[in-house]
């Protein structure tokens, strides 16, 4: 019987606004991208009326951040590294500045339109949850955003791959989550939308929930759902069994 639910965060249960995209965006406009870039990339203007989109920066972004989630290099230094692959090289004065104007631009979430209504249903009926996010935040600093949106009176626990130093394609990553819940892997339920995640807890013995709408392609799952409402019918059906 499942008794426990571990959660993705970014995605699931919040989002960042376009508004928010749009900040990061003029952030790299006022440091020089793309006007620096080679012509290797695509220069444009975009609906917001700033040049460029953050594809580029996103791709980049999505092969270093990694390693800043486990503390193996720094958020500076990660940042250095994206940079550079979209060839602007800034002075450390400006790295640290631009740096420091990222990390508070993540801060910038916005619940999910079913996270809390779910999430206080999901309570109602007993069931104990944990946020498992990989991120260059620790728990405390992620429970402050949670807190500010009203996600942190509805989940119980969190657990950050900058506090445990690994990630959640790892089953390491879901047993802290086991010793945090006191729970079984059979008595818990993972909830999530990329593939690596899924992976992570079939390597735990732990069975898995995709929301389709935000999930990756093609995505191998033991359970699927449109959207975080249907968990608690989901739940119901699988302890029926």
């Amino acid at each position: 019987m499942i008794k426990a639910l571990i959660f993705d965060a970014d995605g699931p249960l919040y989002y960042r606004k376009p508004e928010v995209l749009e900040q990061q965006l003029t952030l790299l406009n006022k440091y020089g991208y793309p006007e620096k870039l080679t012509s290797r990339h695509t220069v444009h203007l975009n609906k917001y009326g700033h040049l460029g989109d953050l594809k580029q920066f996103d791709a980049a972004y999505d092969k270093e951040k990694f390693r800043a989630y486990v503390r193996s290099e720094s958020v500076p230094a990660m940042v250095r590294h994206v940079l550079h692959s979209l060839d602007l090289d800034l002075s450390e004065a400006d790295l640290q500045r631009f740096a420091a104007e990222f990390k508070r631009l993540h801060t910038e979430i916005t619940p999910t339109h079913d996270a809390v209504s779910t999430l206080k249903e999901l309570r109602a009926q007993g069931f104990k949850s944990c946020v498992l996010t990989d991120s260059f935040y620790s728990s405390d600093e992620k429970w402050q955003w949670f807190n500010a949106i009203g996600l942190g009176d509805v989940l119980d626990y969190m657990v950050s791959s900058y506090d445990i130093r690994t990630l959640k394609d790892t089953p390491e990553a879901y047993r802290d989550c086991l010793k945090i819940l006191q729970t079984a892997e059979d008595e818990t339920i993972f909830i999530g939308h990329q593939q690596y995640e899924m992976d992570g807890a079939r390597k735990a013995n732990i069975k898995s929930v995709a929301i389709l709408p935000i999930a990756t392609p093609n995505i191998k799952a033991d359970y699927t759902i449109n959207g975080l409402s249907e968990l608690p019918a989901l739940l119901v059906q699988i302890n029926s069994i």
